[in-house]
């Protein structure tokens, strides 16, 4: 069947090229439509329930994107110098020029409460820095160092440090928030600069969702720009080098660059969107149509070189590589499907994307890459390939220690496994950032003087209108901002609670005896009104308060954690809620939430997708190779290479992100493809009539050579992607290139010696037509057993007959 296929596409292939290319070019306009989205709220599903709390905390409060300048002047111990005020006055001013800015909150502009001669004030806290003198400023300091929200909050505790906040109005949607913050991050690069060349030794960062936002898109162009082409590059360097043939090389450049075109072009059309995730669909694409390529080409150079004119050998290499392709791109397909059981749309999009390039590459590799490679012309000759001898000297020595070889595998593998309970779950978005990314240098330097880039918001919501000012309300309010502020990372706590007990004490002539909650509902009431009747122009308690007055904001600063570690606090925070204040009891919300729960829910759901994929994949083997007992042997390779690589991450790291527990769905159609190929080409050696071990000498010097440079190519390729900026393209690069290499390590020297441990004790008998070796226990080989017996029976008739 395999053969009468293969002889049609051969025969129409002219045909099929023109058509493919056609296909191709209108798939191709749809790569324009391809948008990119680097907003952090689309790696969650619409009804994510982490990302609904934080929507209605951001919706309740009018929170906005905000960015935190930090700067720490040079030769200085404290901010609270002239030089260092009219720095930060002049910051203020030309911060506001910041595109999308709408309120930017410094030290200078910081709305300070007080009360003389039984009049109330709320005025900023630096009127003007070129005429404050040395008593003003020491008394902004004292200020400073008693204020809840400017103590760890605008000002380091060693007084060395500042922040300013630019509260952002961008825009939701993708495509035209991404040039907005790209033109904010260009004009905070400058002014950057600029000030650091005004004033020699400054110190200056920015950071904050946007900032973290541009610095993916920056590493996803950088990737895509440099690495990506080096990749290719390397693949095609190591191609030649192992194959010595420019047809094998071109033909398969073609393939890679077409199926490419066709899968983002149609993803295109389809409306989907790219994400620093998704942006790696490309990469595998080219890997998985490499592997398909290199099977077809390798042995079309084989059988030419054999004898065969190109069309034969090109006739022959599909018919015998068609079936174990197809399974092996069902199988890849399957494998990235799987991630459809991630929470993440980003995750979704990747696995549906690849499975759709997988399932293309398959079709050009019989619909175009043959026409196209038989246009090129072919230099006859008898030597083998390069690797060919090399193969056949590696059979010979497999088949001789199969034994051993079975025995050092057996107890290796569960050593190394034994590993894997060790990785614990650490999916901190920061460590995503390389430490020489500009992005992760500020949110390091802002740990290290205030707080990290991790936050929680709690929305404390006591159901009645006006509740804020409750007395009772505000004491637990403030209890619970002060069992925060114990809690183990904690670096910041503010609420509105802190500006009542400021105008509390403002309105008793800053007596620190007064630095309580007000002490009645009625006077709570007054000071709100007063305070907010006094705020000047384009401030107000919009990001504090509810409209209906009912509920507060609280929002508690971190130093960097793990995920564990926030999720727990989370938790506890809770639970002190329910123990204390069950009215009030409330989730967090928070961008580090939102991601250390996703990383929880992403590793549970890609184990779900992992077990699907394995298991759908070993009944698709099953169907394809007709046989319960090589379906199961070929279990052992497919699953113990990721196996070994997550024990060995274990004990050298022991640390996994969202990028690590995705690697298995990615790589499982690789490992799929090389146990397949080898399989396929031993089964059909065994049909032939052929031995076990004269089976295996067939599949290594049929297979092995594509499978080795296959395995090789792509591992030297994706072995680049290692030095990305990027953390988990960096995770995902080394340990991709692990599972790969382990994986033909095992298909190299443990699946031999399984099958002849299996396959040489066959009793043979020799059959009486041709003295071929045929195997007494035929149950798993298709071979026609009454059309050879009724040869043996016409032979011994024959004999007879001569006999008489």
């Amino acid at each position: 069947m395999t053969k009468k296929i293969a002889h049609w596409l051969i025969t129409n292939r002219n045909i099929l090229v023109v058509l493919s290319m056609v296909v191709i070019a209108a798939c191709g306009l749809g790569i324009d439509k391809l948008g990119f989205n680097g907003d952090f709220k689309h790696m969650f599903g619409a009804e994510n329930r982490d990302l609904l709390n934080l929507q209605d905390i951001e919706n309740t409060y009018l929170q906005a994107d905000n960015v935190i300048v930090l700067i720490k002047p040079a030769d200085t111990d404290t901010v609270f110098e002239k030089n260092t005020l009219l720095l930060v006055e002049e910051l203020t001013d030309r911060l506001w020029e910041t595109p999308a800015s709408i309120r930017v909150d410094s030290l200078s502009n910081y709305n300070r409460s007080h009360s003389e001669d039984d009049t109330f004030y709320v005025d900023p806290l630096i009127e003007s820095a070129e005429a404050i003198t040395d008593e003003g400023i020491q008394s902004i300091r004292d200020y400073a160092q008693t204020d809840a929200y400017l103590k760890k909050g605008l000002v380091s505790e060693n007084e060395k440090v500042t922040s300013m906040i630019v509260t952002l109005a961008l825009p939701d949607d993708p495509i035209t928030r991404l040039p907005k913050v790209t033109e904010m991050v260009d004009f905070l690069d400058a002014l950057t600069a600029e000030m650091e060349a005004k004033y020699p030794g400054l110190e200056m960062h920015f950071m904050g969702g946007p900032s973290m936002e541009a610095a993916m898109v920056d590493i996803a162009s950088n990737d895509l720009n440099y690495l990506m082409p080096v990749t290719v590059f390397v693949c095609f360097a190591v191609l030649g080098v192992l194959l010595r043939s420019g047809t094998a090389v071109l033909g398969t450049v073609f393939l890679i660059i077409t199926a490419n075109v066709m899968t983002m072009g149609l993803a295109g059309w389809m409306g989907f969107q790219l994400t620093p995730t998704s942006m790696m669909a490309p990469l595998m694409v080219m890997i998985l149509a490499m592997a398909d390529s290199i099977h077809v080409l390798t042995q079309y150079i084989q059988y030419f070189r054999q004898g065969m004119t190109k069309v034969e050998a090109m006739t022959e290499s599909v018919a015998s590589n068609m079936v174990a392709i197809l399974l092996t791109s069902i199988t890849t397909a399957i494998g990235f499907l799987g991630m459809n059981f991630s929470e993440s749309p980003t995750f979704h999009d990747f696995g549906n994307i690849t499975a759709m390039g997988v399932l293309y590459a398959f079709l050009l590799t019989l619909t175009l890459l043959p026409g196209v490679i038989l246009w090129f012309p072919m230099k006859t000759t008898v030597k083998p390939l390069a690797l060919t001898p090399f193969m056949e000297k590696y059979a010979d020595f497999v088949i001789k220690n199969s034994r051993p070889l079975i025995w050092v595998f057996a107890l290796a593998v569960p050593a190394v496994c034994a590993f894997i309970p060790m990785n614990e779950l650490n999916d901190d978005i920061v460590a995503y950032f390389d430490e020489k990314v500009p992005f992760r240098k500020s949110v390091d330097f802002a740990n290290e003087h205030l707080s990290g880039f991790q936050y929680i918001l709690y929305s404390l919501d006591n159901k009645e209108e006006g509740a804020v000012n409750d007395t009772d309300y505000l004491k637990k309010v403030d209890a619970f901002s002060d069992w925060l502020r114990e809690q183990p990372y904690v670096s910041h706590v503010f609420s509105y609670v802190d500006i009542m007990q400021n105008l509390n004490k403002a309105m008793h002539n800053d007596d620190d005896a007064f630095d309580t909650v007000p002490e009645s509902r009625e006077l709570a009431s007054q000071y709100l009104f007063l305070y907010e009747m006094s705020l000047p122009a384009g401030h107000d308690l919009t990001r504090d308060l509810n409209s209906s007055r009912s509920a507060s904001r609280l929002m508690v600063s971190l130093n960097t954690m793990t995920n564990q570690d926030l999720i727990d606090l989370d938790l506890r925070a809770q639970q002190w809620l329910r123990d204390n204040a069950p009215e009030l009891e409330t989730p967090g919300g928070s961008r580090s939430l939102m991601f250390a729960n996703l990383g929880l829910s992403i590793v549970t759901s890609m184990i779900s997708g992992s077990i699907f994929a394995m298991g759908a994949i070993t009944i698709v083997i099953l169907i394809g190779i007709r046989s319960l007992r090589y379906g199961l042997i070929s279990l052992i390779p497919n699953v113990l290479p990721a196996a070994c690589v997550y024990g060995a991450w274990g004990f050298f790291v022991g640390e996994v992100n969202q990028a690590a527990a995705m690697v298995f769905s990615m790589s499982i159609g690789l490992v799929v493809d090389d146990t397949v190929h080898f399989l396929a080409k031993y089964l059909k050696a065994l049909k032939s009539g052929k031995s076990a071990e004269d089976a295996i000498r067939y599949a290594f010097t049929s297979a092995g050579s594509a499978l080795l440079v296959t395995s090789l190519a792509i591992s030297s390729g994706q072995a680049v992607m290692a030095l990305s900026s990027f953390n988990p393209n960096t995770t995902m690069a080394v340990m991709l290139v692990s599972i790969l290499l382990f994986a033909l390590l095992l298909d190299f020297m443990l699946l031999p010696p399984l099958l002849l441990m299996f396959d040489k004790k066959k009793d043979t008998i020799m059959s009486a037509v041709g003295g071929k070796q045929i195997a007494d226990n035929t149950d798993d080989i298709e071979v026609d057993v009454a059309e050879s017996a009724a040869q043996i029976s016409e032979g011994l008739s024959e004999e007879s007959k001569l006999t008489t």
